[in-house]
């Protein structure tokens, strides 16, 4: 993304044979931007991973839809990305 960045705004220092940005180039960029951290990836939870099916997903974006209808969300550029503590995907059953 920053190769196709510096080649629309007639930038240097990327090398259009591999058409990417370098090492250096990345190195600079996280020095520029420290908030910025490189993460592991994690594995998915059993209960996560067998909630992940069709049904589950559809009702999800059905929901979500839902929402930003009622909320007359018109702009995408308007939806932030949050904690999300306390919005599951999967079904707890209550054993109580």
């Amino acid at each position: 993304m920053a190769f196709e960045y510096a080649q629309k705004n007639a930038l240097k220092g990327f090398s259009d044979d591999k058409g990417s940005a370098g090492y250096y180039w990345f190195v600079g960029y996280m020095t520029r931007h420290p908030e910025i951290t490189i993460r592991k990836t994690e594995n998915l939870s059993v209960s996560r991973a067998m909630a992940m099916n069709h049904v589950q997903v559809g009702k999800w974006f059905s929901e979500y839809e839902s929402m930003i209808s009622k909320l007359e969300v018109h702009d995408p550029s308007h939806i932030w990305n949050v904690d999300e503590v306390g919005m599951q995907n999967i079904y707890v059953a209550d054993n109580r």
